[in-house]
């Protein structure tokens, strides 16, 4: 049953931005964004999926419909590599999973975190 619900928040993030779907010729498309993490799920293959709640986001190229534009306070599923995933779960354990990444449009659809997410400035633990 979690793994349904699990499956469910995935497709609802991939859905709400915007399928991944990029111009057919042009390049993928990138973001930055502050985030505070709120589910991680370890893949098989390696990775894992995460979900995060937006808090800021800025673009790092061209090509986002007004539609498409991330929303603050709204949840959204990532893909990250293993090393990512460290990093994740030592911003959960340090800042409250509060994590600044760079995304970046995965070639079939969906988003993948590119590079090491890291705590944002200001939002370290004691």
């Amino acid at each position: 049953m979690r793994r349904r619900a699990f499956l469910g928040l995935l497709l609802a993030g991939i859905l709400v931005t915007g399928g991944g779907g990029k111009a057919p010729d042009g390049p993928p498309r990138a973001y930055s964004a502050t985030a505070q993490v709120v589910a991680l799920r370890p893949l098989e293959g390696g990775g894992c999926w995460v979900r995060v709640r937006l808090h800021q986001w800025v673009s790092l190229s061209q090509g986002f419909a007004l539609g498409e534009i991330p929303q603050r306070g709204r949840f959204y599923v990532l893909w990250a590599s293993s090393e990512g995933c460290v990093a994740l779960q030592v911003a959960q354990a340090e800042a409250a999973g509060h994590i600044y990444y760079q995304a970046r449009e995965a070639p079939r659809g969906g988003w993948r975190m590119s590079g090491v997410p890291a705590v944002p400035l200001g939002c370290a633990g004691p």
